[in-house]
């Protein structure tokens, strides 16, 4: 089973008073140290797995972990990265604007990116993502999801396929996906997918670990 630790790039608060994030959580602030995040380009893939996972991320765990290890399994969320700390994500009340700092006592952290995108191309990605902002979440995939899981079981007939494209709204997911696919017609994922989950993210051979990632795997 893998864990994580702090990476050796940590700032000093002290040494970089002026460079310090304004938005740094208090418990942040009070150790003294913060993540470096000045390596990270917006358009970044952040991805996300609980400490102390509730009953939904147990869920996704358990769906993700019938067709891949724990290893990747274990990332229940993805979202985009937009600079300075903040990452834009579907959340069940919306596509929003989060604060990746405050997730640290609660999250695994990491941070991946398509190699073939230059830099202006990755903030284009950032941007794309963005202009969803305040669009709806797409409980219809949620639902379609389901629908699929059961059939799959023989729980319910293998008859009207659902449309999981409903119409724009986005799960984490999707949103990360069609960010990417719209700004520059790469897709993050070696062979086409209807409906990615957050662990298609981690198994991707399109996708690579940034260098600088301030959370280390350690096995």
């Amino acid at each position: 089973m893998q864990f994580f630790e702090f990476a050796p790039d940590l700032l000093d608060r002290d040494k970089l008073a002026n460079g310090a994030p304004p938005h740094l959580p208090p418990f942040l602030s009070s150790a003294g140290v913060f993540p470096d995040l000045s390596a990270i380009h917006p358009g970044a893939i952040v991805m996300f797995a609980p400490l102390r996972p509730g009953v939904g991320q147990r869920l996704i765990f358990e769906s993700q972990r019938r067709k891949v290890s724990a290893k990747h399994a274990q990332w229940t969320h993805v979202g985009i990265y937009v600079g300075d700390g903040y990452v834009c994500e579907a959340m069940p009340e919306g596509v929003t604007v989060g604060n990746v700092y405050s997730k640290l006592q609660t999250q695994r952290i990491r941070f991946r990116y398509h190699p073939r995108i230059k830099r202006d191309q990755s903030s284009l990605v950032a941007i794309k993502a963005l202009l969803r902002r305040g669009g709806g979440y797409g409980w219809g995939r949620i639902g379609a999801h389901i629908q699929v899981f059961l059939r799959r079981r023989d729980l319910l007939p293998r008859r009207h396929a659902t449309n999981m494209a409903e119409d724009q709204r986005h799960v984490c997911s999707t949103l990360c996906e069609t960010a990417m696919r719209q700004a520059v017609n790469l897709s993050p994922f070696s062979h086409p997918i209807d409906s990615p989950s957050p662990c298609d993210f981690s198994i991707s051979s399109e996708l690579v670990d940034h260098e600088h990632n301030w959370l280390s795997f350690k096995e």
